[in-house]
């Protein structure tokens, strides 16, 4: 099953995605699962983190109309 998502990872850039893991009858999700992680992990942490502090910050009361 690797070859078939190295295949997909090889031709992404000349074919969608969505539609090579159709014709090989893969899950996108999948694919996307198999990658290794890099850059967009990275991002995904630093992107989470700041959620996590805007939480975190103290919220302004509500003003009585």
């Amino acid at each position: 099953m690797s070859e078939v998502y190295a295949f997909i990872e090889a031709e992404k850039t000349t074919h969608n995605v969505a539609l090579l893991c159709r014709l090989l009858k893969v899950a996108r999700s999948s694919f996307y699962a198999k990658r290794p992680l890099g850059h967009e992990h990275d991002l995904f942490s630093l992107v989470k983190g700041v959620g996590r502090r805007e939480r975190k910050a103290p919220q302004s009361p509500i003003p009585k109309i």
